[in-house]
């Protein structure tokens, strides 16, 4: 595409978190900037997204970028391809319109578009549609390749719970140093203490674990060796540190307590007693004037 007049343009780059690195959006501006010294592009500024999918626009430089065009301060925007843009076509085109709409136009430096010619509207089309097939291909190749991952005890991203660590292949090993917290957490509760009491403990140690938290230590299947992924239990594929029985003993003491607390009388009734549960944890809500158990 050759351009008699110079118009003024601005880069846009993005990359996933699957596959790709920082290099990516070097390269990316590297062949943008070719194109628009090849074209007549006055390139004024750059946008770039890390490790941001481009299957919404809730991207926050690339709003910016939509913003700025209300500006009117550039004619165009370019991309490395199509896909940069994004890869679902509804928020492509509706993205494309709204750049239309203060007379900017979309750009490809990899995919010969050129906005004048008719011709390639159908041509832009088959390439949106590429780039969502893509998108959702690599999807699930990405949700395959983290089963085999749970299958095999490997670690899929994510908060590394406390009393574990991952090695440099991936795999989970035993903290030495943090395990004993998670021991001295099941023994305590298993042996009457309440949340709030261990919780105090911890504190008296240096350590600040919310209630939530440590619930959270005490439900955590990954202790037993069970690797849970998409609802599908792994056994046997971390190192344990807590026994199958002391970890059982322990599920049946919390359902126990969680239901006798919704048996705490009180004044008024509450439509939601029994019924709304911590959305992290899974424990049940309680007025806020109570110690939890």
């Amino acid at each position: 595409m050759e351009r008699k007049e110079k118009i003024n343009a601005v880069i846009y780059t993005r990359y996933s978190s699957h596959n790709q690195r920082e290099e990516s959006i070097e390269g990316q501006l590297k062949i943008c900037h070719e194109y628009a010294k090849q074209n007549n592009i006055n390139v004024i500024g750059e946008y770039a997204d890390r490790a941001m999918t481009g299957t919404n626009d809730n991207r926050p430089s690339f709003q910016k970028m939509l913003e700025d065009s209300n500006k009117r301060a550039f004619q165009a925007v370019l991309v490395y391809q199509l896909d940069r843009f994004g890869r679902n076509m509804y928020e492509i085109a509706k993205n494309e319109y709204s750049l239309k709409k203060n007379n900017v136009c979309l750009l490809s430096a990899k995919e010969n578009i050129n906005e004048n010619d008719a011709s390639n509207v159908m041509l832009k089309g088959v390439l949106m549609t590429m780039a969502e097939y893509y998108s959702v291909e690599l999807s699930q190749k990405v949700k395959r390749g983290m089963g085999i991952n749970a299958e095999k005890g490997l670690y899929n991203g994510g908060t590394i719970p406390i009393g574990l660590r991952v090695d440099k292949d991936h795999h989970y090993q035993i903290d030495e140093e943090t395990a004993p917290i998670v021991r001295k957490i099941f023994e305590m509760y298993n042996d009457g203490h309440t949340i709030v009491q261990i919780k105090k403990y911890l504190e008296t140690k240096g350590l600040k674990y919310s209630s939530c938290k440590i619930r959270t230590v005490l439900g955590n299947k990954k202790y037993i060796g069970i690797y849970t992924h998409n609802g599908k239990e792994t056994p046997n594929v971390i190192p344990q540190i807590i026994d199958n029985e002391l970890f059982e003993d322990i599920q049946q003491k919390l359902e126990k307590n969680k239901h006798s607390r919704s048996r705490l009388k009180t004044k008024t009734e509450y439509i939601l007693t029994t019924k709304l549960f911590c959305g992290n944890c899974k424990t049940m809500m309680v007025r806020c004037k109570w110690n939890v158990l």
